[in-house]
């Protein structure tokens, strides 16, 4: 079976080269930017050599290649990281043949009638790279490495919080943004892994810390690891109720052999049948079982959608690299019949976007409202529409209270809706919008788009609370640019009546009910930070808050936390100074009271 592999270098996987002939196309001729046709991904191939397969190994982040429709053979998507990037992947995954993901997602796929969708294991180990260093002391009782950004990993920072205020019992290091050589050593040098999966998967710290010899400890929830390790013999499984039990029996000096047995039996696994060719040739494996078939379901849609879906998915990308690749899609869109307002809106989202990475900023964001202006005229309805017109009336600067209009309208729509008072039409909330930043928004949207068809009230729901949250926040950032904190506030409020799960703006809200010395709402907002504990950027607010509230026993206590958090956590040394200060300040306050 010959593949043809977009996007990666030839070094990214190892497979059996007898069986399978696979070819990468990482770059284009002039060795910047990826490829932007199949055509041009076979310019670096032997003359002649015709793939039966293409295989793209990442919808939510390598464009789609221009000439998609016009291959020949198979054509296969890999997904990952879908819930980060859900926009893009919904936009572009229709264009295939097969798609390959996670446990957790094929139930979406195949309800949204993605029937071809078959499971694989994107992570591994590779022996190379992550392996036993013979003599190193494991000084380091239970460890983490990895991202710690609270709008993705809630649910993991809640459990890296109670690890780290185990600190006083134990020697805890929780650590972000260390890979290579200084990753090994520090798997190395723990006894245990903790980890904690987004959606009950196998991710790649299974596979690395089993395979430097360390403990791994897992949530009892995940599916996929239960199909490749059993607990108490390759790994062990924790819950809320036995955590604590479980960490401090394999912590005893007396059970050593006990942690030692586990730990190895679970590097002998993962070295042995999951590595990275052993799951590269499962996955071409899994391939080569669909050959001949054809599905590619947005081939069906209407010449127009084509072209508009490969430009959401381009821009969903997120490089700059692809302006003018997304442009030149959006005007084939509009000659093919795109209707005028999703042409406009989005050329208006791309300038806007392209202005923050431009050389002519002022030049294209005029040029994004005037085409904002264009879409709102001919659908007021589209909630894309509306967000994106007013973001850029905020960006300019130049029509502040038609931008505040037109968010709170948008509000009172999303509001109507959410009653049904009015009824939803999916075309209103079609787009492809601004701001676009990755954030809550972009994250919540793109998962529930993903299974908008398959959970139509369930979804349409969370995306209108996502709407008229957002449009809320925008105004609450303009009250704030404006020094308007009182206004500022009850936008604030409205934003959480529409999006109660959104902890990270509700401390926001919580800085300026502290500026106007409101502390008792401002401490009940603080306590937000329960469900984001790494948002330290708040920490010190929350104490002074809960102090000048009355509240000094829950300051005192939720500053020997974070004390203890900071001990577990070298990244964040550069915060006890002033967390320590504020101890210095209550030891005086008590001296002065004596």
């Amino acid at each position: 079976m010959k593949i043809l592999i977009g996007y990666l270098s030839e070094e990214y996987l190892k497979h059996d080269r007898k069986r399978f002939d696979a070819r990468y196309a990482p770059r284009d001729r002039n060795g910047h930017l990826f490829p932007l046709s199949i055509a041009e991904m076979l310019e670096s191939c032997p003359p002649g050599w015709v793939p039966d397969v293409f295989l793209h190994p990442g919808i939510g982040h390598f464009p789609l290649p221009s000439d998609i429709e016009e291959f020949s053979g198979l054509s296969v998507c890999a997904i990952g990281d879908w819930d980060r990037r859900g926009r893009a992947t919904r936009a572009g995954i229709g264009f295939f043949d097969l798609t390959m993901g996670q446990r957790e997602l094929l139930p979406i796929l195949r309800a949204e009638g993605y029937e071809n969708a078959e499971f694989v294991r994107l992570w591994y180990t590779e022996p190379e790279k992550q392996f036993v260093i013979p003599d190193t002391e494991r000084d380091i009782d239970i460890l983490f490495v990895g991202s710690l950004n609270p709008l993705i990993w809630r649910k993991r920072e809640k459990w890296l919080e109670q690890i780290a205020l185990l600190s006083d019992q134990y020697k805890v290091k929780i650590e972000y943004g260390v890979f290579g050589k200084e990753y090994n050593c520090l798997l190395n040098r723990a006894k245990i892994v903790f980890n904690c999966s987004a959606y009950g998967e196998t991710n790649a710290r299974v596979y690395e810390a089993a395979a430097c010899g360390a403990l791994l400890f897992n949530e009892v929830e995940n599916t996929e690891n239960a199909e490749i390790l059993e607990d108490g013999v390759h790994h062990v499984l924790y819950t809320q109720e036995n955590y604590r039990e479980r960490l401090a029996y394999f912590l005893a000096s007396e059970n050593e052999k006990e942690r030692l047995k586990i730990a190895e039996a679970g590097r002998v696994r993962v070295v042995t049948r999951h590595t990275m060719r052993s799951h590269t040739d499962a996955m071409f494996g899994a391939i080569e079982t669909h050959l001949g078939e054809r599905t590619r379901p947005f081939l069906q849609l209407p010449l127009w959608k084509q072209f508009y879906r490969k430009a959401q998915q381009v821009f969903g990308c997120l490089s700059p690299d692809y302006f003018a690749y997304c442009r030149r899609l959006l005007r084939d869109a509009q000659r093919a019949g795109c209707p005028p307002e999703l042409f406009h809106e989005a050329q208006a989202t791309l300038f806007a976007w392209e202005a923050e990475n431009g050389s002519d900023p002022v030049g294209l964001l005029s040029a994004a409202q005037e085409q904002a202006k264009r879409a709102f005229a001919v659908m007021p309805t589209n909630l894309y529409v509306r967000m994106t017109y007013a973001g850029i009336c905020l960006a300019r600067r130049n029509e502040t209270g038609m931008a505040e209009q037109v968010l709170s309208e948008t509000i009172q729509l999303c509001e109507a809706l959410l009653s049904g008072q009015s009824a939803l039409d999916f075309s209103m909330i079609e787009g492809f919008g601004f701001p676009r930043t990755l954030d809550g928004f972009d994250f919540s949207n793109g998962c529930a788009e993903m299974s908008l068809y398959s959970r139509p009230e369930e979804s349409a729901e969370t995306i209108l609370r996502n709407f008229g949250g957002r449009c809320a926040t925008m105004l609450f950032d303009l009250a704030l640019r404006e020094g308007d904190l009182p206004k500022a506030i009850l936008h604030g409020q409205t934003a959480l009546k529409l999006k109660s799960d959104a902890p990270l703006f509700r401390l926001r809200l919580a800085e300026c009910f502290a500026q106007t010395g409101n502390w008792a709402e401002a401490a009940k907002a603080f306590r937000a930070i329960e469900e984001v504990p790494f948002a330290i950027e708040h920490w010190i607010s929350a104490i002074l808050a809960y102090r000048n509230a009355g509240l000094e026993t829950e300051a005192n206590a939720y500053l020997a936390e974070r004390l203890k958090i900071v001990d577990a956590m070298p990244g964040l040394s550069g915060m006890k100074p002033e967390l320590k200060a504020l101890q210095v300040v209550e030891s005086t306050e008590k001296g002065i009271l004596e």
